[in-house]
């Protein structure tokens, strides 16, 4: 019997220390959320591999009694695209998690301005180290039934070419000499060379933007962040940077940058009245800045 209550008392005391050699330490995770701007955003739902919680007004929350192990944190919040990413949690060491969460476009598709009966656009161009720049003035009235069209050589500042449609007649001059009357449908061709480049490329913009806008879930082979409220042409506008498309070609990668300023109140809400196109490639860059303004109320000059 002795012997029996012996051998229990060592099988108790043996099973003791295993338990305690066995004892699990948990850690508390400090979570704290921000956006963009370093600022703390609250009300950030937060889950830990089935704990849930929510931010305070800190962007702060504290997961008690973590074990150690690889966890999945995703972080959400309505106007937000979602963070997930896996987290470590290390025995015995203090866990300080920091998220940013980049704020979602929210925003309607670009219109397309040539829709608009009337309004005035300056193009600039310009090559590598500035061996070519250009300005092109037109003045659209009437859906083109007026137009103007002023093409200007920054390095000299002088008018090189202009043309004039007004209904039926047309007519062309170079360096500020005597007007010649032209067919229409030849001053047309001249003028379309101009504009079709300008609108090919506002269009290009249009259609990578809206394509985010539609997809937001989407792959696709550039970023479009949104930078700010300004003021651009007399008109309230945001501005958005579409980035990194990248495209392979025989003479290395060719980049594409656009910048874009969409107007985002009053009756010309959503159309964009300044766009910049940057081509940066192996042996060449271009860029081209396009600005929009005069919307509805342009018009085509006597001359």
């Amino acid at each position: 019997m002795k012997k029996l209550i012996l051998i229990t008392l060592i099988f108790l005391f043996s099973f003791s220390i295993l338990s305690c050699g066995k004892k699990v330490i948990k850690n508390d995770i400090n979570v704290t959320v921000f956006d963009s701007k370093n600022s703390p955003l609250k009300d950030v739902n937060l889950t830990l591999d089935g704990k849930t919680g929510k931010t305070d007004e800190n962007g702060k929350f504290t997961f008690s009694q973590v074990e150690e192990g690889t966890y999945t944190l995703i972080a959400s919040k309505y106007g937000f695209s979602d963070s997930s990413e896996n987290i470590l949690i290390s025995e015995g060491k203090k866990q300080e998690i920091k998220i940013t969460l980049k704020e979602k476009i929210a925003f309607e598709e670009i219109k397309d301005f040539s829709d608009i009966d009337s309004f005035e656009m300056i193009i600039e161009y310009k090559t590598q180290n500035d061996s070519e720049k250009q300005k092109i003035e037109i003045i659209r009235e009437n859906y083109g039934k007026k137009e103007y069209l002023k093409v200007i050589d920054l390095k000299t500042e002088k008018i090189t070419t202009e043309l004039l449609i007004d209904g039926d007649k047309a007519k062309i001059r170079y360096e500020e000499e005597e007007w010649h009357e032209l067919p229409k449908e030849q001053v047309e061709s001249i003028s379309e060379s101009f504009w079709s480049l300008a609108k090919d490329i506002v269009d290009n913009v249009r259609e990578d933007f809206n394509y985010s806008v539609k997809t937001p879930e989407g792959e696709i082979s550039y970023s479009v962040d949104k930078i700010g409220d300004e003021n651009v042409n007399n008109y309230i506008t945001t501005k958005y940077v579409i980035k990194g498309k990248t495209i392979e070609m025989d003479k290395g990668e060719i980049q594409l940058e656009y910048q874009i300023w969409i107007i985002n109140k009053g009756d010309y809400k959503n159309y964009p009245s300044r766009v910049i196109f940057n081509y940066n490639a192996k042996e060449s860059e271009l860029m081209y800045t396009i600005n929009i303004y005069k919307y509805g109320e342009a018009k085509v000059p006597n001359l």
